[in-house]
């Protein structure tokens, strides 16, 4: 997939009750983030760097990540 395709605006996302605070997240599993500038990403803790560092799965890096869901099912 691109970055277009992996990181989006909020718009339509899911309700903020949903989120959580990104201390929360776990490790080793990736999770919908959500970023100060208003971007989500599918993305997951870089244990290499510290926890303020998300990896995407493209390969892409990304800063300033405050909060985190699970990710849907997968369609049945």
């Amino acid at each position: 997939r691109t970055q277009h395709n992996r990181i989006t605006n909020h718009q339509g996302a899911a309700k903020m009750s949903e989120w959580q605070p990104i201390e929360t997240a776990p490790y080793g599993t990736e999770i919908m983030t959500y970023r100060k500038a208003g971007l989500m990403a599918v993305a997951s803790r870089d244990e290499k760097h510290n926890s303020k560092v998300w990896l995407v799965s493209d390969g892409m890096y990304i800063l300033d990540v405050t909060h985190w869901m699970p990710l849907p099912d997968a369609p049945k």
